[in-house]
């Protein structure tokens, strides 16, 4: 107690005493270092000062506390230290030119970032950078560590905030901060050496020259040599996550953002395409950044002077045993060929026949990554008929029995979900070759009927048998309810445009709900089945065999028509293919072709299909036993 009341004092005498770990772990001093840190204020004397301050002993102190335990004591060290607060205080505490005070401060910076991704905003706009960047010029090996480390760590956020931290770093001597990287490069252990390669091949962009330059042309070479180096796995994986996002984005969190940008750039932008993927939002602002197009670019011709290396290395990524390693480099293969084309004629000529060389394992990497995610192994089924031959593979297979049919599917949040007749959701995270449920829930009271996506405010709807439709929403990677709207007939289907929901009831009407939750009926002359919503226009499947709001100016571009008095429950399309759920074989699937319009085989469920899902190239059935059956197309 003594000891706490006096912190001051005694954190300069405990700093100089230089006990163990262990020993500044059990005195408990965590919260009081905190408080000298946040409540010291620094005066003139003090910042020129020789002499070691309370603030800077706390520093170091709290450096050690970060860093010298196990994984789990060290964020519960580091969540002490996170908040705006205390992050403020630590940035005051080095003093001009104190070597040792700022090799501190990197080290705890680091890893907060690390701890919180949240951090980094706060610290990229307040941190000093030029005497944390200046470390790269110390002769101690720790110092120019730390800086590299620190750095590295710093410019993985949005694209256009890391080059405005490049050109910070570049204003404050380009020349020496490359030399200097360039010689760590040079010196420094595999790991370091391609965490300065990063930021000098970074830098170098910033020069605006097209010119050959040694840096680099160095640079890069350390990353692709890394890249084909099977004997340190862990170097290869760095180096092919670099390269993967050299010329992408990072969000705020310091999460890779990469893959994201290069689904929106193919067009993928609905709501449904996102909630296909895991892990990303792709509502995030760092996706809104028009600066990473031009970056990408810039450094795309860079890499290029490199020549065929650059796709011969790639190629044998891909070709790693890793599976973090063969996906980064089909990342950085994606981004690098956007920009083939717009290099020099006869460079990008000679390029792209390498890159032709690359193209069928890519194709293969796909394809097997694909299997890696999705596939459980089964037998492959050849179906005939009509002198028409296709190829399927159930690659899924998944559900409980006490929850009774699986009467809805959806993908929301890149995790399947599937609703119940007994009013039940689960919530499944497809891994490798298993389907795992993480969340299962029952706030329906009688069946839920169907699903669809609330792109507003990226929310799922749930419509029920109860006469009510939910809206839910992933807090904290829980799916939690946050609106239950009432309805005075049962749901049978949802769809939603902007504020509006649309809902077709028991009794086969067609209601629009508002912003305020009110409801109308629409189409008032004709009985609603089911609804789509497309491009801002309302299609409405009706029981007389209509389809109402169709483009009245132009004739259907495909009509099929199943055997003599069936009817068709369900559609869905997967690539070249429509599948089929008729009212006269309601447990399986008919398989027609798109192009031609024929039948051409036949998948079984084993039991009635109750609902019905194309989403990731899969086709994806519910049926009455609460089992989940998904097949590809080969």
């Amino acid at each position: 107690m003594a000891l706490k009341r006096n912190i001051h004092e005694a954190v300069i005498l405990i700093y100089l005493i230089n006990p163990s770990p262990a020993e500044i772990k059990t005195l408990e001093l965590l919260p009081c270092l905190v408080e000298v840190v946040c409540t010291s204020k620094s005066c003139k004397l003090e910042l020129t000062s020789i002499l070691l301050t309370p603030p800077a002993a706390s520093l170091m102190i709290i450096e050690v506390l970060v860093t010298a335990f196990d994984y789990e004591t060290n964020r519960m060290h580091l969540a002490a230290i996170s908040s705006p607060r205390v992050l403020s205080g630590l940035l005051k505490v080095p003093r001009k030119d104190n070597l040792e005070e700022f090799i501190s401060l990197a080290a705890i910076l680091v890893n907060c970032m690390r701890f919180d991704g949240k951090c980094r905003k706060y610290i990229s706009e307040f941190s000093p950078v030029a005497p944390l960047v200046s470390l790269l010029w110390s002769n101690q090996k720790r110092a120019s560590s730390v800086a590299l480390e620190f750095l590295n760590e710093l410019q993985r956020m949005p694209r256009s905030s890391a080059i405005a931290l490049f050109e910070q770093i570049h204003k404050q001597g380009s020349i020496n901060n490359m030399c200097a990287l360039f010689l760590l490069m040079q010196n420094s252990e595999p790991e370091y050496r391609l965490l300065a390669a990063n930021l000098l091949l970074q830098l170098e962009v910033l020069e605006d020259t097209s010119a050959k330059s040694i840096y680099r042309e160095e640079a890069a070479e350390a990353l692709f040599e890394s890249l084909t180096c099977e004997e340190c796995p862990s170097t290869q994986a760095l180096s092919a996550f670099i390269l993967s996002n050299l010329g992408g984005t990072y969000s705020w969190t310091g999460e890779s953002y990469t893959t994201a940008w290069l689904v929106k750039k193919t067009g993928l932008t609905l709501a449904y395409h996102g909630n296909l993927i895991k892990n990303y939002d792709f509502l995030d602002q760092s996706l809104q950044d028009t600066g990473i197009d031009s970056w990408c670019s810039k450094i795309a011709q860079r890499i290029f002077h490199l020549g065929t290396s650059v796709f011969h290395a790639l190629d044998k990524g891909l070709n790693s045993k890793l599976k973090r390693v063969s996906r980064d480099c089909l990342v950085a293969t994606a981004w690098l060929g956007c920009e083939l084309v717009k290099g020099p004629d006869e460079l990008s000529m000679l390029l792209v026949r390498s890159y032709y060389t690359v193209l069928n394992n890519f194709c293969i990497l796909v394809w097997s990554l694909r299997k890696g995610s999705w596939h459980v192994y089964a037998s492959t089924t050849i179906l005939q008929e009509e002198r028409i031959s296709c190829v399927h593979s159930q690659i899924l297979e998944a559900g409980t029995k006490c929850s009774g049919a699986v009467t809805a599917l959806i993908y929301y949040k890149g995790q399947l979900h599937s609703g119940y007749a007994d009013g039940s959701i689960k919530v499944w995270d497809i891994k490798g070759q298993k389907a795992i449920l993480v969340q299962e829930m029952k706030e329906h009271k009688k069946a839920v009927t169907c699903f669809a996506l609330n792109e507003p405010g990226n929310c799922l709807l749930s419509g029920s048998a109860d006469k009510t439709i939910k809206m839910w929403q992933m807090l904290q990677r829980n799916l939690e309810c946050i609106e239950v709207i009432p309805t005075k007939e049962s749901i049978r289907s949802i769809d939603s445009w902007g504020e509006l929901i649309f809902a077709t009831t028991q009794n086969h009407k067609l209601k629009v709900i508002d912003a305020s939750r009110k409801a109308k009926d629409i189409f008032k002359n004709k009985r609603v089945k089911c609804i789509r919503v497309a491009q801002g226009k309302v299609y409405a499947g009706c029981m007389d065999s209509s389809i109402q709001d169709w483009r009245r100016s132009s004739k259907p571009q495909v009509s099929i028509a199943p055997e003599k008095g069936a009817s068709i429950l369900a559609m869905e399309v997967v690539e070249d293919f429509i599948y089929l759920n008729c009212s006269t074989s309601m447990s399986s699937l008919q398989i027609w072709l798109r192009g031609t319009q024929h039948k051409v085989g036949r998948l079984s469920a084993g039991s009635k299909i109750t609902s019905l899902l194309a989403a990731n190239d899969m086709i994806l059935c519910g049926t009455e036993k609460g089992v989940i059956k998904g097949w590809i197309p080969l």
